[in-house]
């Protein structure tokens, strides 16, 4: 015999379902919201979407790197403009090239990578051409805790 159907064994206060548009039935229903949510779902989609950043990443860059493979020696800056974009630094270089005049160097950053094509004047026309490719290591400044030498390391006073 069920609780309901003999009032003896009822409790006495009965609770009776929250009221629409109140705030018992708006704190209700998100408890309920929260129950049907599986943490391991949560989880999951958190892994995917970090996953997806990574594989983002790595597709970008490995396409830079693709693109650069593209570049040769005679070409001209607007091949190269073509194939890797603007880039980010144009300098000119103490390097003399022909006809006397400095060599142009245009850089671009990728990850912790400098990629250099600097540009030669060619010819009695002065047509600007790809002379040399580079790939060198950005220096990064070093973080403060590398200044500080480690407690091993300084003097000890009054031991």
């Amino acid at each position: 015999m069920c609780a309901a159907a003999n009032p003896a064994i009822a409790p006495r206060f009965q609770s009776t379902p929250p009221v629409a548009g109140s705030l018992t039935f708006a704190f209700a229903n998100l408890r309920n919201f929260y129950r049907a949510i599986n943490v391991k779902f949560l989880i999951l989609g958190f892994v995917f979407c970090v996953g997806v950043g990574v594989a983002g990443f790595r597709l970008r860059q490995s396409r830079f790197e693709d693109q650069w493979k593209l570049v040769q020696i005679g070409m001209t800056p607007f091949g190269v403009k073509k194939a890797l974009g603007d880039p980010e630094e144009s300098i000119k270089l103490e390097i003399i090239g022909s006809g006397n005049e400095k060599v142009t160097s245009w850089r671009y950053f990728c990850s912790d990578q400098i990629y250099a094509v600097d540009f030669d004047n060619v010819g009695p026309s002065g047509i600007s051409v790809v002379f040399r490719t580079a790939v060198s290591l950005k220096r990064r400044p070093k973080p403060f805790w590398m200044y500080v030498p480690p407690w091993s390391a300084r003097a000890r006073v009054g031991c």
